[in-house]
């Protein structure tokens, strides 16, 4: 009986909760029919503030109103009245899909855009010219559309071959007779009145790589350079360079942005510098184009000869270029030349040249010359051929009157230490000036003695010698600190070695000092223009602080492999807030890429890498190393041995991937810092990156060793295998939903999203040693691949839009087109598939690119 009453006690409960829940929602729409008819009321009003009111409600509750018919024919009837303020809310009605598709009568609203664009009032008729290009592309009579804007190609009012003019260019892609779209936009290009032409070659600029008759429309685009109108002008300037890799003429192209350079029109001239510098790489004639070079540096203009330096670190007569203005009379020559040699560095080949020359600015009388150069000699000495001489011209600078020279050089020598044949002597020059007049010179000492101490403990072979050398650091660090200085080059790293001492030596204090640091080193960064990247590096420095003070016992090996992977994370931002706070000319990028030559310091890198791997690989036989192990060795094989610069970059690009494999195969804590050293490397110089490859390579080692130990039984590796699996899953899905393709960088992009695609194997390979499929994982990892599938589709559909475009009309071309219709039709359970598909349909384009 009892139970009978609290069944029906509880369906009762039930009851009386759908009949609130009905209640409320009949009580919602009644509500909603009243607000509709108070709208409509307003819109039959004579009111014109009533009317205006009512258009603006129907616009933003256009989808909830229940009555939509009635809600439509209350926009159509605004659309026939006299007052512009009225139209113009009405014009920009239908802006989005989710309201054109709620129209019952899409004809009818298409003809209204139509009727309101041809507005006399400008605001109606740009809001509605605005609108129509969306609604085109939910319209589901596209011919019958295209046919009015057709129409209205030949109007009589500019206003209105304007507007279609930029209607056309937006949905060029979609319009079903692009022929006829084309003559259109060729028409309207010779246009009488200056703004349809204007808004004219912005279409064709946007149009051109879906113009069949390319030849034509390139005639169109270097006729309109010389246009009496300096925005069209400089708009042609603009899809010229654009479009500069497929336009049938480039030497004509070049030639045209050559001429606008002297434009009397400073924008124009400005977008003629910013598209020859885009375009510059790709002209067919390099060596006509740098005697241009020469002579736009040397001109009186200076917005093209500051914008044109810029490009010499790219030229392969770099090195002659700089070397000429270094030694030419006028101080802004000689101010571009700095500049140019800065950022070319890594890239000259001439490394004996390029140090004479920084040398060579750096005691030149113009200060703001050698405050530029002065801190770039640490990033040239390591590849100096001549050491010795290289240290005498250091040695001499530590005394030159310049307190920015001596500056320079003392941070030099904190930097390449390492390097230094005299290394004594290198020690009494930083000691003597601790005592410099200066307190700049006497913070940047202190902070290289520290560096110096730094690496010393990171070579020790004695754990108590690794204490007392971080404790020298320390005190160096602290009394570079305390001088009285704007920028205080330790305020990052002195907080975050501090902490990893206490971490190390004194555990039981660790929680709070991780605390104080991540304050101080945040602090630090404050008001950085890199502020961004910085605290990026202070929450990684902070993640690995909190890992190692939670990891077990380390030795001494793991202690100054730790310390190696966090001194490059303080180095590096130093070098960016140093950056910041000199707004050094030219120093955009920390580190830019090159072929150095392949130097004994480097050769001996290369084998010990060789070295590693082979090692690596003969220990990893039964562990779930063993496949990868392989795959690094065929590789690195005769590494050692190689002279080519070109083969050396391609083998190491090769191997960085199968590190970042093995980095997720060991615990996240005790690899997180060293394997992210591996996304720098794409930034960095050869000589960095062999040098980061050996230092993770050296931990991969030591971490496979201790592994080792611990998964003797072949069930526990395959548990800790299937854990790892679905991390390394975890990893690639983040990174692949952050893949883009960009248009400044493409081929980069490319490589990028094929690398993470080729990362799929390792997934697809440890769920086979497991014996597992889809179907066997947890509801979140099967979501996961799924993520997975879409992220392959949205950069399938990247590829198609953004890439194919810009390719040959080619029967290789076509088959690639095909492909990736293919890919996109593949059944989602073919995941694997699918990711190989994309991996080999960009290795396709990356060999036509």
């Amino acid at each position: 009986m009892v139970a009978l009453c609290s069944l029906l006690i509880f369906s009762s409960t039930i009851i009386i909760e759908t009949i609130l829940t009905v209640g409320l929602y009949l009580n919602k729409w009644c509500r909603q029919l009243a607000d509709q008819a108070e709208i409509h009321r307003m819109a039959q009003s004579r009111n014109v503030e009533e009317r205006r009111k009512a258009v603006d409600e129907l616009r933003y509750y256009f989808v909830t109103l229940p009555d939509k018919e009635k809600t439509w024919e209350d926009l159509h009837q605004s659309t026939l009245g006299i007052q512009p303020v009225v139209k113009w809310r009405t014009a920009s009605a239908p802006v989005s899909e989710s309201i054109f598709s709620h129209i019952p009568d899409e004809k009818q609203a298409w003809k209204d855009l139509i009727r309101l664009i041809q507005d006399k009032d400008g605001d109606v008729g740009n809001s509605a010219s605005g609108v129509l290009s969306l609604a085109f592309r939910y319209i589901s009579d596209k011919e019958r559309a295209w046919e009015d804007l057709h129409q209205l190609v030949q109007n009589k009012y500019s206003i209105i071959r304007k507007r279609i003019a930029s209607i056309v260019g937006s949905i060029f892609t979609l319009i079903p007779d692009r022929r006829q779209a084309w003559e259109d936009l060729h028409k309207l290009t010779q246009d009488k009145k200056e703004n349809v032409r204007i808004r004219a070659i912005v279409a064709l600029g946007t149009a051109f790589p879906y113009i069949s008759d390319k030849g034509r429309a390139w005639e169109d685009l270097h006729r309109l350079i010389n246009d009496v109108n300096e925005t069209v002008r400089e708009n042609a300037a603009i899809a010229l360079s654009n479009n500069f890799l497929i336009v049938p003429d480039r030497k004509l192209a070049y030639d045209d942005l050559r001429w606008l350079l002297q434009d009397k029109n400073n924008n124009v001239r400005r977008k003629a510098i910013a598209g020859l510098y885009a375009i510059f790489p790709f002209i067919p004639d390099q060596e006509h184009a740098w005697k241009d070079v020469i002579q736009w540096i040397l001109s009186e203009d200076r917005d093209v000869g500051s914008a044109v330096t810029s490009l010499v670190p790219e030229s392969k007569y770099a090195q002659e270029l700089i070397n000429r203005l270094t030694k030419i009379k006028y101080i802004r020559i000689r101010r571009k030349a700095a500049t140019a040699l800065v950022s070319a560095l890594s890239t000259l080949p001439d490394t004996r040249q390029t140090w004479e020359d920084l040398i060579l600015l750096t005691l030149d009388e113009d200060s703001s010359i050698h405050s530029t150069t002065a801190y770039a000699l640490r990033k040239a000495f390591p590849s100096v051929p001549d050491k010795e001489h290289a240290w005498k011209d250091l040695h001499g600078l530590i005394q030159n009157k310049n307190h920015n020279v001596r500056m320079g050089a003392v941070s030099a020598l904190g930097t390449v230490f390492p390097l230094i044949p005299d290394k004594e002597q290198a020690l009494k020059d930083l000691i003597q000036l601790t005592k410099d007049t200066n307190k700049y010179v006497r913070a940047y000492t202190n902070y290289s003695l520290g560096k110096v101490s730094i690496y010393k403990a990171s070579e020790t072979k004695s754990e108590e010698n690794f204490r007392q050398e971080l404790e020298m650091a320390l005190e160096f660090f602290e009394t570079s600190l305390k001088e009285v200085i704007s920028f205080k080059p330790t305020g990052f790293c002195f907080p975050f070695y501090r902490s990893f001492y206490t971490i190390t030596f004194r555990k039981q204090e660790a929680e709070e000092e991780i605390k104080k640091y991540l304050a101080e080193a945040k602090s630090a960064v404050k008001g950085s223009e890199s502020k961004e990247k910085l605290l990026e590096a202070v929450e990684n420095l902070f993640n690995a602080l909190t890992e190692t003070q939670k990891a077990v016992e380390i030795n001494l090996e793991g202690k100054k492999c730790e310390l190696n992977a966090y001194r490059r994370y303080c180095d590096r931002a130093t070098e960016l807030l140093e950056i910041t706070q000199e707004r050094a000319p030219g120093a955009t990028k920390l580190i830019r890429k090159g072929l150095p030559i392949i130097n004994q310091k480097i050769k001996e890198t290369l084998q010990e890498i060789e070295e590693k791997v082979k090692k690596f690989c003969k220990e990893s036989k039964q562990t779930p190393f063993e496949e990868i192990s392989r795959s690094a060795y065929k590789q690195v094989e005769g590494l050692g041995k190689t002279e080519n610069p070109v083969v050396v970059k391609i083998r190491l690009d090769g191997l960085i991937p199968l590190l970042h494999n093995m980095c997720n195969i060991f615990p996240k804590e005790s690899m997180r810092v060293v394997c992210s050293q591996l996304d720098e490397i794409k930034e960095a110089e050869l000589a960095d990156n062999a040098n980061i490859v050996l230092n993770v390579l050296r931990c991969i080692v030591i971490q496979q060793q201790n592994l080792k130990e611990k998964l003797t039984e072949k069930e526990k590796r395959i548990e800790y295998l299937e854990d790892e699996v679905l991390l390394r899953l975890d990893n690639i899905s983040f990174g692949v939903s952050k893949l883009k393709i960009r248009s400044a960088d493409m081929v980069q992009s490319l490589h990028e999203i094929k690398n993470k695609m080729d990362e799929l194997k390792t997934i697809q390979t440890g769920l086979n040693e497991k014996g597992l499929s889809i179907e066997n994982l947890e509801e979140k990892q099967q979501k996961k691949f799924n993520q997975l599938n879409n992220e392959i589709t949205r950069l399938a559909n990247e590829i198609e839009t953004k890439v194919i475009p810009y390719l040959p009309h080619t029967d290789k071309v076509n088959n690639i087109i095909e492909e990736i219709h293919k890919l996109k039709q593949c059944r989602e359970e073919m995941w694997f598939n699918r990711g190989a598909g994309l991996a080999s349909i960009i290795g396709l384009i990356l060999t036509i690119l």
